[in-house]
């Protein structure tokens, strides 16, 4: 991965110039001064929330930076090392401590004297406050390793097709041509791959099924799910509403996918739809092939973002100045894709596996709904709501809503006749 050109801007307030998050005693330093700080007037305790949410930037700025070297270069032994080492020995340190500081902040004489911009901040610690195990600290620790082991499998997994070895991202254009046989050729090829990983991918779910079981149990909840809705600060709804919008998809969407796969049958002329014939064009049209490189894919995005809006167009312009975007699919390089942030320094990141196909251009524009999302609200005064408080649900909205306004100017990939084809 090239190295990111941003630096922070501002000095910071709290933490010493040249504090170091991954340095595990550095950071138990900052935890012992938040400790010691004086709580008992609204001023004195909006320093301390000011405080402790920048030594939280700053930590999740470790996390994420090493995470996205692990996931760029799975094979690179010191970004594994790395991140095994915030993992280890950051991450528990600060968890351990911020339930302490929540106990602190809750305790306060001065809560009450706090002003409602501070709701939903203090509602989110008290959800963090009741599940809190401190036996569930090592748990975690295993489940981010368990992670980063399934990471470094997916991301070695190659394939031999036709005399050339393939990512598994590459065999995607091939699910898209026109002929049959190289694409069942293709799909199989992948399945064997992943077959042939599968008792090793079986044995990793089954230590992270124990292990989130542990967590889940040791807070007091039954299951894992009801868990991770009070950690992922699920307030508005429930499992149950969850359920109830799954017989919602059942009754009346899965009729209509049912009736575009038998469109899709006829159309190809075939008996029995099959894997390798969902991607490929329904009137046997060739794929289409929006970019040639990277390069390409940037630039027709940001093409497309300035049409939206200039002020959008220069945060992606920036993006690409500043080596904030890793979009090239690669051997050794982990699947999937993301946007973080670096938040001590306050710019966004992407992370994806492009490889010239349309689902790429959806990806990067999605993708980037997120990053300007970050970059508009990266002024706001705690971290909490720029980035981790404002849960998965309303940061799909600018992901999402991005897509649909980027559709009017998908020229700038696509000629008229292949606009119609993506409508179609």
């Amino acid at each position: 991965m090239p190295a990111i050109k941003s630096k922070r801007t501002q000095p910071y307030n709290f933490l010493p110039e040249g504090f170091t998050a991954s340095d595990a005693e550095e950071v138990t330093n900052m935890y012992n001064k938040l400790d010691d700080q004086d709580v008992s007037t609204k001023e004195t305790l909006e320093q301390f929330i000011r405080d402790w949410d920048e030594l939280s930037a700053a930590i999740y700025e470790i996390r994420m930076s090493s995470y996205v070297d692990m996931t760029s270069d799975t094979n690179n032994e010191k970004f594994e090392a790395n991140y095994n080492k915030v993992v280890e020995q950051v991450l528990p340190v600060g968890e351990q401590r911020d339930f302490n500081l929540k106990r602190k902040l809750v305790a306060s004489p001065a809560i009450n004297d706090l002003g409602d911009e501070y709701d939903i901040y203090l509602r989110q610690i008290r959800a963090e406050m009741e599940i809190f195990r401190e036996e569930n600290v090592p748990l975690q620790t295993e489940e981010r390793k368990l992670d980063q082991e399934f990471q470094k499998i997916s991301g070695n997994q190659t394939v031999q097709f036709r005399g050339e070895t393939l990512t598994m991202a590459q065999i995607n254009p091939l699910l898209e041509k026109t002929d049959r046989q190289t694409r069942e050729e293709a799909f199989r090829a992948r399945a064997e791959v992943r077959l042939a990983d599968a008792a090793k991918f079986d044995e990793i779910f089954d230590k992270m099924y124990e292990v989130r079981s542990q967590i889940a149990r040791n807070a007091g909840f039954s299951n894992y799910r009801d868990y991770k809705f009070k950690e992922l600060k699920r307030f508005d709804y429930t499992p149950q509403d969850c359920e109830s919008f799954h017989t919602a998809i059942e009754k009346h969407v899965v009729p209509v996918v049912t009736q575009n796969d038998e469109r899709r049958t006829h159309l190809l002329g075939i008996d029995t739809l099959r894997p390798w014939d969902l991607q490929v064009d329904a009137e046997g049209k060739e794929p289409l092939t929006p970019f040639k490189d990277v390069e390409e894919l940037k630039e027709g995005c940001e093409r497309i973002f300035n049409k939206i809006d200039p002020e959008l167009g220069g945060y992606f312009r920036q993006m690409m100045e500043d080596n904030l975007l890793d979009l090239e699919n690669r051997p050794g390089k982990a699947p999937g894709g993301y946007m973080d942030a670096f938040a001590a320094t306050g710019v966004p990141f992407i992370y994806m596996n492009a490889v010239g196909t349309h689902r790429d251009v959806e990806t990067l524009l999605h993708e980037g709904g997120h990053s300007f999302h970050y970059f508009l609200s990266r002024k706001l005064p705690l971290f909490n709501y720029q980035l981790t408080g404002i849960g998965s649900e309303i940061a799909e909205v600018a992901s999402m809503t991005m897509e649909y306004l980027c559709r009017p100017y998908l020229s700038e990939f696509y000629n008229e006749e292949e606009i119609k084809r993506l409508h179609d």
